[in-house]
């Protein structure tokens, strides 16, 4: 899960609760420097409750896997990624 769902799911469940219709939320963020593709495409989804992953598992698993190894290699550590990524 990216920063971007993260910071909505945050987002959306503070403004649910204060009475905020999700959609002109999503709408406001998506017009503001809060815009992505990946959050215009995934936010709405998220207000239906379609949590189905879209994307391709193994290009994630990739993707994270090179972060982790290359932070390795630096000595950089990556507590959480390297935690999430051996799941």
């Amino acid at each position: 899960m990216n920063d971007k769902k993260i910071g909505f799911i945050s987002l959306g469940s503070m403004g649910k609760k204060l009475g905020v219709n999700l959609k002109v939320l999503v709408d406001i963020i998506s017009n503001s420097a809060g815009d992505s593709w990946i959050f215009r495409h995934t936010a709405p989804r998220m207000i239906a409750g379609d949590f189905e992953p879209k994307g391709a598992l193994n290009i994630l698993t990739k993707d994270s896997w090179i972060v982790v190894n290359t932070a390795m290699e630096l000595g950089i550590p990556l507590l959480v990624s390297n935690i999430v990524h051996h799941l």
